[in-house]
């Protein structure tokens, strides 16, 4: 393990096809050389309209995938399947979640 400072936070709306990057708003802070294991705070403003179900235009579902790069360059490309891990540590994989929404009005 490297220990190497996220550099930056992409996220994708289309299971990984494209990659929009993402504003860290907060991270990890040590000394010259100290290794950091950390996660970053980040955000990403989406206008939730574009995710509407055709058939209720107050209701929709986004899945956003989200990744990582380090200062090295080195970047979560590899997906939970093709990491060999037998114990579930140090899982490495670009991470998504899906949410439902309601536009009030």
């Amino acid at each position: 393990m490297k220990g190497v400072p996220v550099d930056k936070v992409e996220i994708s709306f289309d299971s990984g096809r494209t990659w929009t990057k993402s504003t860290v708003t907060n991270r990890e802070q040590k000394g010259p050389g100290a290794k950091i294991f950390s996660w970053v705070l980040w955000e990403h403003n989406i206008d939730v309209r574009e995710f509407l179900n055709s058939e209720e235009k107050t209701r929709g579902t986004v899945r956003v995938t989200c990744k990582c790069t380090d200062t090295e360059g080195t970047t979560q490309d590899k997906t939970i399947d093709q990491i060999v891990n037998v114990k579930g540590l140090l899982n490495n994989s670009p991470h998504t979640i899906e949410f439902n929404f309601i536009i009030k009005e």
